[in-house]
């Protein structure tokens, strides 16, 4: 009985052993699962804020002598999101993605192609493009040396703005695990043949805009599948150029979203549609309302949104992925606040009709805040209307108050019409009169003298554009293509749009990542594609507004449907 009870504690004891056992192997593998999390999204904060694994700023030393710290000595700001890298001001970054670093050096003129023959560099620079040093593939010890001493891993010396940093070796792992993952695989939304883009239309932009936007789209879409397919037809055709690249293009997909119902629910029918059919990217379109829930789908899921025409953008944004042709209504705003308070007389007072929708809302709430910063004594009044009834009301009222020198700016709402029908049905007798540039088209008719010489807008469109040149050449592209030029600014606009997108990916070669895709956009914005839509178009790194300012015009009372600047172009 001894023995059959000294079995049984032996027997228990060994089970709860091996129970034990299993116990503190299953933590460990979890510990591990959590701490190789962990170590990645340190690598992660290191590389993109100069955070240290402990939390300090990191340290490195820039030009041999120049200190630099935290963000400033952040990875992220040279190298970019992607890792692609960047080359300006006779300096070259190159690309340090995973499947590079991590791999022998090769020399690529395909990838290297932009950066040697697209830019205006120093002698300096082209000769090291054109005889790269080659390299073994990194590991961690030889990128803790690189880090720390500026010698790659084949023991060449780096350029001198290449920071040589304070790291410790926790700090070196962490930052190779990110590293690993750096642009390693391709977008969703990108496969062998082709890429898949998203238009986005909202059902309440009437078909005199929607239809000559989706026109213009799909024509510039069959172009360029056209194009490639003619390419790939004719091998060789341009030796050591062009037939480089064309095996590395893709055909374009372009899709149509439609959104409809209120605002509110835009965000859950681009999410429904894009975990239905994964796409690369959003390009142009046109929505009637707050591009707000649209970007914050793609923030969520690191999705470009590419010059969407809105009204309504996210005003104030830096990086992001959605990039805008401007501020829209917000910029006007800022631009009306600026021409008011610096254009004699001050003692002016300034009166604000404004819808009860973020059309009226938004720029009536940044034109009174700038208003009153840049003098905190103007008199200004701001009145919120609900409907045309109440409008009428308040034109009445406010009429009475205005003096020669006042100035009533009025906000329509998302249907800008009736605003504008009430103003010229019983316009005040006195004072100026100021609409934004979306009401422009709907008072061409108007054919009192004194109501013309006493209206104003805001416009940061060009006045003219015929006045550029490459408008000649968009004009004669779709001409010759039967496409009806009846809303120029809007199809100029989609022009541009699938203009640019189509430079950033031929020189992209087939790195199909998003955040490279928004470098390339921000790159390509600097030459000279824009059709003359606005005076100035570009990007530097991680601004998202394309054009920065507007004008103050009027019509022209010989012919009320031309304007006439009677500001400088102001950037706010």
């Amino acid at each position: 009985m001894r023995n059959m009870s000294n079995c049984r504690v032996e027997s228990m004891a060994l089970f709860f052993a091996l129970t034990f056992f299993l116990f503190l192997s299953a933590t460990s593998v979890l510990a591990g699962e959590t701490e190789s999390d962990s170590t990645f999204a340190l690598g992660k904060r290191l590389y993109h804020e100069g955070i240290a694994v402990d939390g300090t700023p990191v340290k490195a030393t820039s030009q041999y002598d120049i200190n630099v710290s935290g963000k400033s000595a952040a990875c992220v700001k040279c190298h970019r999101p992607s890792g692609f890298g960047a080359s300006e001001g006779g300096y070259y970054v190159p690309p340090i993605t995973a499947p590079l670093l991590f791999a022998p050096r090769q020399l690529d003129r395909t990838r290297l192609f932009p950066d040697m023959f697209q830019q205006v560099q120093p002698p300096t620079f082209s000769a090291r493009l054109h005889q790269p040093h080659m390299r073994p593939a990194y590991t961690t010890e030889s990128l803790s040396v690189t880090l720390r001493t500026g010698r790659d891993a084949g023991g060449q010396e780096l350029a001198a703005i290449m920071p040589r940093y304070e790291l410790t070796e926790e700090d070196v792992v962490a930052l190779t695990a990110y590293l690993k993952t750096l642009s390693s695989e391709l977008s969703p939304g990108v496969d062998d043949r082709g890429i898949h883009f998203v238009m986005v239309m909202s059902d309440n932009v009437p078909a005199s805009d929607r239809d000559p936007v989706l026109q213009t789209m799909r024509m510039f879409v069959d172009w360029h599948n056209r194009h490639l397919r003619n390419d790939r037809a004719r091998p060789n055709f341009s030796p050591f150029h062009r037939s480089q690249f064309v095996p590395l293009e893709r055909y374009w997909e372009f899709s149509v979203l439609t959104l409809t119902g209120e605002n509110e629910t835009w965000q859950k029918q681009v999410e429904d549609f894009y975990q239905a059919n994964p796409f690369f990217a959003i390009v142009s379109g046109l929505v009637r309302g707050s591009w707000s829930p649209i970007s914050e789908f793609c923030d969520r899921h690191n999705v470009p949104c590419l010059l969407p025409i809105t009204d309504l953008p996210v005003a104030g944004v830096e990086k992001g992925y959605s990039v805008y042709f401007s501020e829209g209504l917000t910029l006007e705003a800022k631009v009306l606040a600026d021409y008011v308070l610096n254009t004699p007389p001050t003692s002016r007072r300034i009166f604000q009709l404004a819808a009860d929708d973020p059309f009226g809302q938004i720029p009536s709430h940044m034109l009174r805040d700038r208003l009153t910063a840049g003098r905190p004594d103007i008199s200004h009044d701001v009145k919120v209307y609900h409907d045309i009834a109440k409008l009428s009301l308040m034109m009445a009222d406010v009429s009475r108050q205005l003096a020669k020198d006042d100035v009533l700016v009025i906000w329509p709402g998302a249907d800008a019409s009736f605003a504008v029908n009430t103003v010229m049905q019983q316009p005040p007798s006195t004072g100026l009169i100021v609409l934004p540039s979306r009401a422009i088209s709907l008072t061409s008719t108007v054919q009192d003298k004194d109501f013309l010489d006493r209206l104003r807008f805001v416009e940061p469109h060009e006045i003219t554009v015929t006045k550029h040149p490459r408008s000649f050449v968009v004009r004669a592209w779709m001409r010759t293509r039967g496409l009806d030029i009846s809303k120029p600014t809007l199809q100029f606009e989609t022009f541009y749009a699938l203009s640019l997108l189509e430079a950033a990916l031929m020189n992209m070669r087939e790195d199909y990542y998003r955040d490279y895709l928004i470098e390339r956009i921000e790159r390509e914005s600097e030459k000279d594609l824009n059709p003359g839509i606005y005076p100035r178009l570009a990007l530097g790194p991680t601004q998202r507004f394309a054009s920065k300012g507007a004008f103050i015009v009027r019509l022209d009372p010989a012919q009320p449907s031309r304007l006439i600047a009677v500001s400088d172009w102001i950037v706010p």
